[in-house]
């Protein structure tokens, strides 16, 4: 099995995302920091600072990140239950 750079890159963030809360644990550090450079770091344009900073704080609220992780985990199941 010839894997692309592409792909070992999707496997390794799926493992990223299954492993308990270590997503949830960097994803809150620095008051969220890495929540703002990954909504930042679309294609799309550039979202305003003071958007990001609300988005950061309701991320920080207790458990939101942990809910949203587990809601992104319970797609990524669902989708290879689908493709299986």
């Amino acid at each position: 099995m010839n894997l692309t750079r592409r792909q070992m890159w999707a496997s390794l963030y799926m493992v990223f995302f299954n492993m308990p809360a270590l997503p949830e644990w960097l994803l809150g550090l620095g008051n969220a920091w890495l929540v703002g450079l990954i909504l930042n770091d679309t294609r799309s344009k550039r979202r305003e600072k003071r958007w990001l900073d609300l988005y950061r704080t309701d991320k920080l609220q207790p458990a939101a990140l942990r809910a949203q992780t587990n809601y992104y985990r319970a797609m990524l199941q669902l989708g290879a239950q689908r493709r299986g």
